[in-house]
């Protein structure tokens, strides 16, 4: 009786090593191999498409948003569609406590995330602000002053309308 069971335990296993074997050859027909190269048939990447995928699409035109509140600065710097290119804070550059709400972290700020976005090839940029920080002013004279051409300053801060004291 035990023979059958150990016949039928070798039979069970070879017929798995077959099906996996199987399995492996097809997996290998459809260009897999073991070393990553690419199959035949696919090319290879270009060294453009190297570069626009290490430095981001060239763009001319974008948006810098500052987040000034009365506790850090925040500048993210995004193409029109919405996809960030630069960004930086006060912690990013490492100012701590009471200095992370100056003038002068907000312009540090500012110029740091405006030269990541240089990189990308930004050259014309609107300018939103949004919250009463110190700091809002001197970041957007950064921005300004880092070499782009500044179409616009907006202000995007949030306003009550209908609130139980008015003011």
């Amino acid at each position: 009786m035990s023979f059958l069971i150990w016949l039928a335990t070798l039979l069970s296993l070879a017929g798995a090593a077959y099906s996996l074997s199987r399995t492996f050859e097809a997996w290998k027909a459809t260009g897999f191999d073991a070393k990553r190269t690419p199959s035949p048939g696919k090319s290879e990447v270009s060294s453009k498409g190297e570069d626009a995928a290490k430095n981001g699409p060239e763009t001319s035109s974008g948006i810098v948003h500052v987040l000034a509140t009365f506790k850090n600065t925040i500048v993210t710097v995004t193409d029109e569609s919405g996809s960030v290119l630069g960004w930086s804070s006060s912690g990013k550059l490492g100012i701590r406590g009471a200095k992370k709400s100056t003038a002068e972290a907000a312009r540090l700020v500012s110029q740091d995330a405006c030269r990541q976005a240089k990189e990308s090839g930004l050259r014309s940029v609107r300018v939103m602000v949004k919250g009463q920080g110190p700091g809002r002013d001197s970041a957007v004279k950064a921005a300004t002053g880092a070499g782009f051409d500044v179409r616009s300053i907006d202000d995007v801060t949030q306003q009550p309308e209908e609130s139980a004291e008015k003011v």
